[in-house]
């Protein structure tokens, strides 16, 4: 079984994957002992050629391991966690792809893959290699459980078929949004259209999923600074949700939670309302992640507003929802709670919020998980601007390194906060670098909100180095992708008060008010 898995198998948790296998661990201790096997980190592996060996001549039909039986059972109440998934990731790919194809676990095991993608989206994005996997399946070979009712509901279908090729479509999808994601968009949108073609032939209940899946298309339209698009996506999902006989009342509150974020990503007041209609369907998920975004944006939306004292109501709504372990989640709420302090004068309470935030995302054991990158640019980039210059470059160098081993649509926000913590301490060329560097990984991920702020960025600099030309075309830059996302182009930062350039950088100003040194 060692053999059969790419990572092989973590120590630390030998015991919880064969549970009742006698000594499991003192026969690990044996293989390592007498060089049968190694230790790779947490991990126990083998040499290549003991592993190429037992493949070829024992491996042949690994499905009748009954240990393989307990690595399935494992990952299989695992594959939505997101420790496990970051750590097995490589595993998880490999037993789902293998285990897929047994007909009897086709359909299970595809909604098992979903979870796991949309999970490895969110902690640790990367390509995979499951879409030709999926693809190979055949929903006719499908073995499932079918009552008379099932038979019945789905003619002149086989609900076998139907429920096959609805979780194949949805499992396609979510390699869709994984690819998107990382910017492979050519991957992306021909799994996208294999996706639609799925859930079309599976008839009305596939038509229900591609309402989720333009749920799901517009929120990375909306994350990527897409704003038209998304909202386009969302008004058009939502009117065939509400227009349906029995609609989904989850999906429905979704569609307008989603719709919410939009317009207040484009700087329409009053969007919190929006946001906590969707609180009652979202609440009946059960899903605290889910609540605790609802709760954020709609303080967010609060604070951009100006109404400190709600924003700050509903920051502790959302901190009340998750506990101080959910480092993500908890340190988010700070973060926003720093910020209403920060406008309320009172730097030392601001301070102390977000020296709690770095330390609980400095206890992240994976520094290269997307979110340990992104808190720490986040906060190294406001300790710049309380002047701590040294300590801000000792938090952003490797949190830019992380984002060129594993960029992403959330990655790039370290290379253009790297270019803000230079500004601010008036290295311009080292400046300029890192907004060069994070226009690059914005085109490669489709990122046009950190994009059009880094233009504008390199416009700000051409005019501190009296190259207005250079200037003027980074402005123009910068304000045609104001006008594709549907921004006004003086509300261009609407979040974390760290992504705005200082006040002496006025060029942007002086050329939306047609300055004459902009003319020529």
């Amino acid at each position: 079984i060692i053999a059969f898995l790419p990572q092989g198998v973590s120590k630390q948790r030998l015991t919880a994957i064969f549970p009742g296998v006698q000594d499991i661990e003192s026969c690990a201790d044996v293989l390592c002992k007498h060089s049968l096997a190694y230790l790779n980190g947490d991990f126990i592996t083998l040499l290549a050629p003991i592993r190429l060996y037992i493949s070829k001549h024992h491996n042949t039909n690994i499905s009748s391991n009954p240990l393989l039986n307990k690595v399935q059972l494992y990952y299989q109440a695992h594959s939505d966690e997101e420790e496990v998934v970051r750590q097995d990731d490589m595993n998880i790919e490999h037993v789902l792809a293998h285990w897929v194809t047994d007909p009897i676990a086709m359909s299970s095991v595809l909604d098992l893959i979903g979870d796991f993608l949309y999970t490895l989206l969110d902690c640790r994005p990367r390509p995979v290699s499951l879409r030709p996997v999926i693809n190979a399946l055949d929903p006719d070979k499908s073995i499932i459980s079918v009552s008379c009712m099932d038979f019945f509901r789905t003619f002149p279908l086989h609900p076998q078929r139907v429920d096959a090729l609805v979780e194949k479509g949805h499992c396609l999808f979510a390699v869709s949004t994984l690819m998107r994601w990382i910017g492979q968009i050519s991957e992306a949108e021909g799994a996208l259209a294999e996706a639609r073609a799925l859930l079309l032939e599976a008839g009305r209940f596939g038509r229900s999923r591609l309402l989720f899946i333009d749920w799901g298309v517009a929120m990375v339209y909306t994350e990527q600074g897409n704003y038209l698009e998304a909202e386009r996506l969302f008004k058009s999902a939502l009117k065939r949700c509400t227009n349906k006989f029995r609609p989904n009342r989850t999906l429905e509150a979704l569609l307008k939670f989603g719709l919410s974020s939009v317009n207040m990503a484009r700087g329409k007041s009053g969007t919190s309302k929006q946001s906590l209609q969707a609180l009652p369907a979202i609440k009946k998920m059960g899903d605290p992640n889910v609540l605790v975004i609802c709760w954020y944006v709609a303080g967010l939306a609060e604070l951009n507003d100006g109404n400190l004292d709600q924003a700050e109501k509903y920051f502790l709504e959302a901190q009340a929802v998750v506990v101080e372990e959910a480092i993500e989640s908890f340190s988010t709420t700070l973060i926003g709670l720093a910020e209403i302090t920060d406008r309320r004068g009172n730097y030392t309470e601001s301070k102390a919020l977000r020296a709690r935030a770095l330390a609980l995302i400095q206890t992240m054991p994976d520094k290269t998980v997307a979110y340990a990158s992104e808190g720490t640019s986040i906060l190294a980039a406001y300790l710049a601007m309380e002047g701590n210059i040294e300590r801000a470059r000792e938090l952003i160098i490797p949190a830019v390194a992380n984002t060129a081993k594993n960029l992403s649509g959330r990655a790039v926000k370290a290379t253009y906060l790297a270019g803000c913590i230079e500004l601010i301490a008036g290295d311009f060329d080292k400046a300029a670098e890192y907004f060069r560097e994070n226009i690059d990984d914005c085109i490669s991920v489709s990122q046009f909100a950190f994009r059009a702020r880094s233009e504008r960025a390199l416009g700000e600099i051409g005019v501190v180095k009296k190259d207005l030309k250079a200037a003027k075309a980074h402005f123009e830059a910068a304000s045609e992708l104001c006008k594709f996302m549907g921004v006004p182009r003086e509300g261009m930062y609407r979040e974390h008060g760290c992504y705005l350039l200082g006040e002496t950088f006025d060029g942007w100003k002086l050329y939306q008010e047609d300055h004459a040194m902009f003319r020529t």
